[in-house]
């Protein structure tokens, strides 16, 4: 016996819908796990750095507490929603070698350096293809023995302690080991009329750095010199180009009234 299926069992535009899911798949290929610290306690690291031949890293549930509002009269339990708990837990997975166990190391002495002065050690994930990325708040875990396996790729697993959460906000693209540009500040302040000056670090050292204005109303910039033109605030960049790729700092300059 042949067996047909109705048509009219098929969702309307079945076709269309499929077509739809499946235009908003994401794949994981070419994603960059990345480190960052805290210049300023609370505020998202402006720039970030790569730590290579990362595997995974872990999904977070926020999971809310449900607390007891139950009025004494009352012959039925009465909830309310309560704090969200993302668990605490944030593991991430490496392909183990020589090169990732210095990177690792790297980072983990730039949060005990942050630490100290009281700052805080952000990790995030670019997508290449989403405009925003998840950042985490972390306390990093330290390398564990890996698992010695016949047949096995060596890798392990490091378990951070996940501080908070923040919301998925503008992606920042993680700069690869040997290439990127940092500045000597991602905030500061200047007054109208008044000139500060900004560093910045590349690697390659010597690349051609790129100064702009995002808000040229309120300040400029030339080679690192910015000026304040008027009371408000403004984005300076610095960009260099390497390798047909794009790398940016940024610092968030308040102009204030002169004196």
């Amino acid at each position: 016996m042949q067996w047909m299926l109705d048509k009219h069992l098929l969702p309307a535009h079945s076709g269309e819908r499929e077509e739809k899911m499946s235009a908003v798949e994401l794949s994981t290929i070419g994603c960059i796990f990345g480190w960052g610290v805290e210049t300023v306690a609370g505020v998202k690291p402006n720039s970030f750095k790569e730590i290579e031949e990362c595997i995974s890293v872990g999904g977070v549930e926020l999971t809310a507490d449900k607390l007891d509002a139950t009025p004494l009269k009352s012959r039925k339990k009465k909830y309310v929603k309560g704090h969200e708990d993302t668990g605490g837990e944030l593991p991430t997975t490496f392909n183990y070698s020589d090169t990732f166990e210095d990177q690792w190391n790297e980072m983990y002495a730039a949060y005990e350096t942050a630490k100290a002065a009281g700052l805080a050690m952000w990790f995030t994930v670019y997508h290449p293809d989403k405009a925003n990325a998840n950042f985490y708040i972390v306390e990093p875990g330290s390398i564990p023995a890996p698992e010695y396996a016949v047949g096995n790729v060596l890798q392990v697993t490091i378990n951070n302690t996940l501080v908070d959460l923040p919301d998925a906000s503008e992606a920042i693209m993680p700069v690869p080991v040997n290439k990127g540009i940092s500045l000597n500040k991602s905030v500061a302040t200047v007054k109208v009329g008044e000139t500060l000056t900004l560093d910045a670090e590349t690697i390659p050292a010597g690349a051609t750095v790129t100064w702009a204005s995002l808000d040229t109303d309120n300040a400029t910039v030339s080679n690192g010199t910015v000026t304040g033109v008027s009371v408000g605030t403004a984005t300076i960049t610095a960009s260099i180009t390497e390798g047909g790729q794009t790398y940016t700092a940024r610092c968030i300059v308040t102009v204030l009234a002169a004196d």
